[in-house]
């Protein structure tokens, strides 16, 4: 079971609720893709074009240019842009899509990888690049496929303060990418909005230490 190929969608990350889009509705070959609230603009709505062998074109409708991974890269954060269509239909360009309960992963026929939202972020302009499996509660990697005529249902984006790399459970590992995230080394996966368990609006160490705390029972919630 796949979306429907000619039907214009929004598509919606499964953590943020947001739609991922062409930033500034740009119609230049290589324009950013990132996550923004949905607004009904064109730059915000793709149609599938079936390319054969269960591998699909994601077409924007204000260019008519297609989702495709930058430069044939294959690796983890390599960026997601749009791309000229043309008829050379490249694997870079090419995606499948695999049903995960209310949403779908997507899929890069020549990486492998999924399109995932940069740290798990849910803010406006959050940069969507492609990214290894690595969990199955990593909604920032889960979609959900909304036509814009309204068909269609939108799940609820879930957010569990403590659990930073959204596997579904709070342990050590959570802390740990809080650590990292202090001194600067950009972990992924990383739900910053998951890792201010004191709801002080910022994350530091402190975060890191109720998470140990709760993993040792000494705190059973946060905030």
């Amino acid at each position: 079971e796949i979306p429907v190929p000619g039907v214009w969608y929004k598509i919606l990350a499964g953590h943020s609720g947001k739609c991922f889009e062409v930033a500034d509705s740009s119609t230049s070959g290589g324009a950013n893709i990132q996550q923004w609230d949905y607004l009904g603009g064109e730059n915000q709505q793709w149609q599938l074009e079936d390319m054969g062998d269960g591998y699909y074109r994601l077409i924007a409708r204000h260019s008519d240019k297609c989702l495709e991974v930058q430069d044939w890269n294959t690796s983890d954060g390599a960026n997601i842009v749009q791309g000229d269509t043309g008829d050379n239909y490249q694997n870079n360009e090419q995606w499948s899509f695999v049903k995960d309960g209310d949403y779908y992963q997507i899929i890069n026929r020549n990486s492998g990888k999924l399109v995932d939202v940069h740290a798990t972020m849910t803010t406006n302009g959050a940069n969507i690049h492609q990214w290894s499996y690595y969990s199955d509660n990593a909604l920032s990697q889960r979609w959900s496929f909304i036509s814009v005529d309204g068909s269609g249902s939108t799940p609820t984006p879930t957010n569990t303060i403590g659990d930073v790399n959204d596997d579904g459970s709070i342990d050590i590992f959570d802390a740990l990418l809080i650590a990292q995230y202090y001194v600067n080394l950009d972990p992924s996966p990383f739900n910053i909005d998951a890792a201010d368990t004191n709801c002080d609006g910022s994350v530091n160490i402190v975060d890191a230490l109720l998470i140990a705390r709760y993993y040792v029972n000494l705190i059973s919630e946060f905030c």
